[in-house]
C-alpha cells in the first residue's frame, strides 16, 4: 500500500499554494526558526515544582509536559528556573503592595492618572510614567508615591533585575 503524502497550505507572496509536506520543510518550520527552545523526545528540562524547587523530566510529550511548555515552565537551563521563580515572586509583591496601597482605580474614568514602573533609558533608572485611558498588561498604581514606596519596599535591584528585566 502507498504512502499517503501530506501536504500544508502555505502563504507566498500573498498566495495560498498547496505544499508536499516533506521532512526538508519539516525541519524549516520546527527547527531551524524556532526561537523558543523546545525539548527534543527524551532531551532532559528543567521545571519549577509546586513547592519552589527546581526539578527536572525528560520530555516525552505527554500531557505534563505540554503543559509545562505551554505555561512557560519548561526551561532548558536550572538559572533560567531560578529567573523565572524570582521574577514571579517580584511580580507577585508588587501585585499585592499595589492592592494593598491603591485608592481605588477607576478605568472608566479617563481623568485619573494611573501609575507604572517602568525604566528610564537615557536617565538608566527606575521611574514611573502615568497614563489615562488604556490598560495593558502590567501594574497599575493609584499614585507616583504608591509606585515609588513599592520600589523601596521590595528592593530597587529585585525590580530592576527581575520586573524590568534591565541588566
Amino acid at each position: 500500500m502507498k504512502e499517503k503524502k501530506q501536504e500544508a497550505e502555505i502563504i507566498i507572496n500573498g498566495e495560498i499554494r498547496r505544499v508536499e509536506v516533506t521532512d526538508e520543510l519539516r525541519k524549516i518550520f520546527e527547527f531551524d526558526y524556532l526561537k523558543v527552545w523546545k525539548p527534543k523526545n527524551r532531551e532532559k528540562y528543567r521545571f519549577i515544582t509546586d513547592e519552589g524547587q527546581i526539578d527536572y523530566d525528560f520530555w516525552d510529550n505527554d500531557e505534563t509536559d505540554i503543559f509545562r511548555w505551554e505555561t512557560g515552565n519548561c526551561k532548558q537551563t536550572e538559572a533560567e528556573c531560578e529567573f523565572k521563580r524570582e521574577k514571579e515572586k517580584v511580580e507577585t509583591e508588587l501585585r499585592n503592595f499595589a492592592k494593598e496601597h491603591n485608592e481605588p482605580i477607576d478605568w472608566k474614568d479617563d481623568d485619573q492618572p494611573k501609575y507604572f514602573i517602568c525604566w528610564a533609558i537615557f536617565e538608566n533608572e527606575i521611574t514611573t510614567d502615568k497614563i489615562f485611558y488604556y490598560k495593558h498588561k502590567d501594574i497599575y498604581f493609584s499614585s507616583e508615591k504608591i509606585a515609588y514606596v513599592a520600589v523601596i519596599a521590595i528592593g530597587e535591584d529585585r525590580v530592576k533585575k527581575y520586573y524590568l528585566e534591565v541588566e
